[in-house]
């Protein structure tokens, strides 16, 4: 936006084809064959900004903000929300409009700023938005959860019903938090990633449930992973999460203040301590087979150490490759399972059966 003459933005959306080249039939109702689609919020002088995208089979969705302009400055965004068919027009059965404007924060004696950075849609048809409530003011990690009309689910409470939909999270009282992107774990749990300030702004992660929003306690501390990096500030940018559990950030961190101003990037890869390691076993001699000297191999889902036992007896510290000196003939079951750092062993080790011919 141009503060000095209060010039309109709209969120734009566009599609290609497999050649890179603008989708001519992508043009919602506007007839202009260009492959661009334009969409205006709010009426009047507004920025209306798109930060998230989430496709499904029935249509498109695009989050990000909605905010009034009082001379010249924003003032007021709200969450905003855009639902659009595949073919780029307004999907009218999304809050008759296929717009939906969620106020946050109440901006009554102040400019207040929600905007959305991320979407994930559930299996029911309901829309998760997560995102920074009142950014600067001093700013919270916020997220909502609409049914397929576009309404608010009052369910997503936090365990303190009944709620309006939406929820601010704090990691202290006096810290500021801002979201940027947000991820979604095998589970369904939502991670959001970010920036977590008191003196200095550190990357941050948090956890969520997506039934109800309620913060995961047991996620890091009190649901918060405050990592700093560097000398100075660190925020983390994007967030992804793994099969295994483990979740990858990437953002930058404050190296040095120059001249000039230095940042590097980071990639960090965080795992759930309440998740014990999943061994699985990679190599293993014939089940039927005269070599009376097995070999096994393996590997465990996340760094670990090993125990393994044969035929029942006690567990002891192995490692892969396993060799094991002549046995006798007959049947014999090997069994190992992986350990964490905090000796929290693999519930259900990996089992191989095996026997000995003559």
């Amino acid at each position: 936006m141009d503060a000095t003459t209060a010039e309109d933005f709209d969120m734009a959306l566009t599609r290609y084809r497999p050649n890179g080249t603008l989708d001519p039939a992508f043009d919602g109702d506007s007839g202009t064959a260009d492959g661009i689609v334009t969409a205006t919020i709010a009426p009047g002088t507004t920025l209306d900004g798109a930060y998230a995208m989430d496709v499904t089979p029935a249509g498109i969705v695009l989050g990000g903000e909605s905010g009034a302009v009082d001379d010249g400055l924003t003032a007021d965004a709200d969450f905003a929300l855009a639902r659009f068919d595949l073919d780029g027009k307004f999907d009218t059965s999304f809050s008759g409009d296929g717009k939906v404007i969620t106020q946050i924060t109440d901006g009554t004696n102040y400019d207040a700023w929600d905007y959305v950075v991320g979407l994930t849609s559930l299996g029911n048809g309901d829309l998760i938005a997560a995102g920074t409530a009142d950014d600067l003011h001093p700013g919270d990690v916020a997220s909502a959860r609409y049914d397929s009309t576009g309404e608010l689910v009052t369910s997503f409470d936090g365990g303190n019903a009944p709620g309006p939909g939406f929820l601010t999270y704090s990691n202290t009282p006096t810290s500021t938090e801002r979201a940027i992107d947000l991820a979604v774990e095998p589970n369904g749990d939502l991670v959001v990633s970010g920036d977590v300030k008191d003196t200095l702004a550190s990357m941050g992660l948090s956890r969520y449930a997506p039934v109800d929003g309620a913060i995961d306690t047991g996620f890091g501390d009190q649901g918060w992973v405050v990592a700093p990096l560097g000398t100075g500030t660190s925020r983390a940018r994007g967030v992804a999460t793994q099969s295994n559990g483990r979740i990858l950030a990437t953002g930058e961190y404050f190296l040095s203040d120059g001249p000039p101003v230095k940042y590097r990037p980071f990639l960090a890869r965080f795992h759930d301590d309440a998740k014990a390691p999943q061994t699985k076993i990679t190599g293993q001699p014939p089940r039927r087979s005269h070599d009376p000297t097995p070999t096994f191999k393996f590997a465990a889902d996340m760094p670990a150490s090993f125990r393994c036992s044969l035929d029942g007896k006690a567990f002891k510290t192995c490692n892969s490759p396993k060799n094991y000196a002549p046995l006798d003939f007959g049947g014999h079951i090997f069994r190992v399972k992986g350990v964490d750092s905090l000796d929290k062993a693999d519930p259900t080790p990996a089992r191989a059966a095996f026997r000995i011919l003559k």
